[in-house]
């Protein structure tokens, strides 16, 4: 009886002690700059080689003026101990509007699918060939939506195929950590848990070069970024 009750606290003591031993969760954040000479506005009309008539007869878009921050995914990948991310629960969309994407980069992890939304009052046919994903919707008029499957990582270029100076980006990620940079260049990833991770970012028009860090337990990582 009595060797029943010792083995017995010290099973009890053990599961207090295993109870008591949560990992504390950290904090990846920080700063994104682009360092160039160029704005990200003036990639994109030297890349703009054709237009359509009706795409000459307006200015351009707020989307082709906006921060050029806003299209910047900072995205983090653990190393040590994979994660594999779920489908996305919603749909992000991706509209047409005054004969732009919006928005121009689009975030989703594996198995996800994004939601192709015709809001201009003329058609627009969306496709891509890219090899990680090849389709293309057909035209489709004002209010049509169309939910595109993404089953493998990587960047898919998207098109209209009838206003050719049109072009997005699908991010497909198999991490379930990624995060669209503020306006101010700002990031921050909360309740990770300790280890290695690499760190990316992604830009349609600059570069940025992968990094590794090492988070220990209770010392969060504060980073600086850079593209160009």
């Amino acid at each position: 009886m009595i060797r029943f009750l010792l083995l017995s606290g010290l099973l009890l003591t053990g599961l207090s002690r295993s109870e008591g031993q949560t990992t504390s969760s950290v904090t990846i954040q920080g700063t994104v700059q682009i360092q160039s000479s160029q704005s990200a506005l003036g990639v994109r009309e030297r890349g703009a080689l054709y237009r359509s008539r009706y795409q000459a007869k307006k200015t351009p878009s707020k989307a082709e003026n906006s921060n050029p921050l806003e299209d910047a995914i900072v995205y983090l990948t653990r190393i040590d101990q994979p994660i594999k991310p779920e489908p996305l629960s919603n749909s992000p969309e991706l509209n047409q509007k005054n004969v732009t994407f919006h928005p121009r980069v689009t975030p989703v992890t594996v198995g996800s699918t994004v939601s192709i939304v015709n809001m201009d009052r003329i058609y627009h046919n969306v496709f891509s060939k890219s090899p990680v994903k090849s389709f293309n919707i057909g035209k489709r008029l004002t209010g049509e939506t169309i939910y595109q499957a993404f089953e493998r990582p990587g960047v898919v270029q998207v098109f209209c195929n009838i206003h050719t100076n049109m072009s997005a980006y699908i991010l497909v990620l198999d991490t379930p950590f990624f995060q669209r940079v503020s306006p101010q260049g700002t990031f921050r990833f909360d309740g990770l848990q300790p280890g290695t991770y690499r760190v990316d970012i992604f830009h349609p028009d600059f570069k940025g070069e992968p990094i590794e860090i090492r988070v220990e337990a209770g010392s969060d990582r504060q980073l600086k970024l850079t593209i160009g």
